[in-house]
């Protein structure tokens, strides 16, 4: 058989009981820790410094005016969602992502 028709590199339909760790030890050197913040506890959006400006680019071009940056008069969450959400130009409300 051709090499570029097997799936995996077995000579049989049988495949390994733990088909992932096997795959893993074949190419271990192409695996990438995607999970870095694994084992620790998760961080409010609302103590994030910049987390909102990096998670939502499009619509943070500048990376500022998020909830955390300063501003010379406080507001509150739902003060600043609001802000958002019914704001002129739409494009925080047009965003489903951003919205949940």
């Amino acid at each position: 058989l051709d090499n570029r028709l097997r799936g995996l590199p077995h000579d049989t339909c049988l495949q390994p009981v733990d088909i992932g760790q096997s795959y893993l030890d074949h190419c271990d050197e192409l695996v990438l820790c995607v999970a870095p913040g694994e084992g620790n506890k998760p961080m409010s959006v609302f103590r994030d410094i910049g987390g909102e400006a990096m998670c939502f680019p499009v619509q943070f071009p500048t990376g500022e005016g998020s909830f955390n940056d300063h501003r010379n008069i406080r507001i509150s969450p739902s003060q600043y969602f609001k802000a958002r959400l019914f704001s002129a130009d739409g494009r925080f409300a047009r965003d489903t992502s951003y919205i949940f």
